[in-house]
């Protein structure tokens, strides 16, 4: 394949995530009160959408960050209420995009 043709061979495999026990991922997810969700890939949104199927907790309203329009349409077609476009997947531009949306957020709500 062209991974092969250019020598990287084995480099970077995407594995699936391993099936956690629903007793363990309620117990480990519950206490932190999760307000927004990162997200930089269309294979890691559905790594989170089968994940979150599992759980008796509907993830779609939770503001989710995305770091591009592809990903934005995508998690409006699976019910995301909020979403927040970054530039781009940097850390900084994540980071940017999650501060503004957090200080608008927060002159909302101070009103």
């Amino acid at each position: 394949d062209a991974q092969e043709s250019r020598g990287l061979g084995d480099v970077y495999k995407r594995q699936a995530l391993p099936a956690y026990p629903l007793e363990q991922l309620q117990k480990t997810l519950t206490p932190l009160n999760i307000d927004t969700i990162v997200v930089t890939s269309a294979n890691a949104l559905d790594n989170l959408l089968n994940f979150a199927n599992r759980l008796p907790v509907d993830l779609t309203n939770t503001p989710i960050l995305l770091s591009s329009e592809r990903l934005i349409n995508f998690a409006k077609q699976y019910r995301f209420t909020e979403t927040i476009l970054a530039k781009n997947a940097s850390d900084k531009a994540l980071l940017s995009a999650l501060a503004k949306y957090r200080l608008r957020r927060t002159s909302t709500h101070d009103g």
